[in-house]
């Protein structure tokens, strides 16, 4: 498929070899190809929004999307739990072992998409202060054997955590600490009823803004 063609030529740098423009095995000099071959390439099937973690954990690297884009606001985005690795929202690089974002800059240094699914056994990480995601519709943390998490706390209590601005509704089928809060900002900005569901009695925010009229918790 073009996905997969396109998997190979970034992603395997061991298909290909600098031939050496001197020497005329390679057939270079004549401009005739040693051994041809035809192939069909089918569209396949590439799902916007689907988290693959291809190459790294960069959020920001559309390589590490099935559809090879980042999502924006009219984008639903699934973690899925047949993804290589967690992603991960890294603007700023601070946190130990992990690296900014190379191509944050392009999306203004925050993440968007539309309904956010973070699949049972995986993980979204925006643990430092100018971390952040939009999300314009729904966020739904899996429960399952592993449970989903979203991991919003650097592990520092005297550092300013990530930010997640929500205009649906909140669902955590998974634990209350599968929730790390840590010193992060939750905001409900939606214009409709937000309603916050939870399987344990509490859900634990660190700072929740609301800046909407319609909020229930259930």
């Amino acid at each position: 498929t073009q996905i997969d063609l396109i998997d190979y030529i970034l992603n395997y740098s061991g298909n290909w070899v600098e031939q050496d423009p001197g020497t005329t095995a390679n057939n270079l000099l004549s401009n005739v190809c040693a051994n041809p071959y035809s192939m069909t390439v089918n569209p396949g099937a590439a799902t916007p929004g689907k988290w693959k973690g291809s190459v790294d954990s960069d959020w920001f690297n559309c390589a590490n999307w099935e559809n090879k884009t980042v999502p924006d606001e009219t984008i639903d985005v699934t973690i899925s739990n047949s993804a290589s690795r967690d992603a991960e929202i890294d603007v700023t690089g601070i946190a130990p072992g992990l690296d900014r974002s190379s191509y944050s800059d392009i999306y203004e240094d925050f993440a968007s998409c539309k309904n956010l699914n973070i699949e049972q056994g995986m993980e979204l990480i925006l643990d430092q202060e100018n971390d952040t995601i939009k999300v314009y519709g729904d966020l739904t943390i899996e429960t399952g054997i592993s449970d989903a998490t979203l991991d919003m706390s650097d592990g520092n209590g005297a550092t300013t955590d990530g930010t997640l601005i929500l205009y649906g509704n909140w669902t955590n089928l998974a634990d209350e600490t599968d929730f790390k809060q840590g010193n992060s900002k939750v905001i409900l900005n939606g214009t409709t009823e937000q309603v916050i569901t939870t399987t344990d009695p509490d859900e634990v925010f660190h700072n929740l803004i609301i800046n909407n009229q319609s909020v229930n918790g259930v």
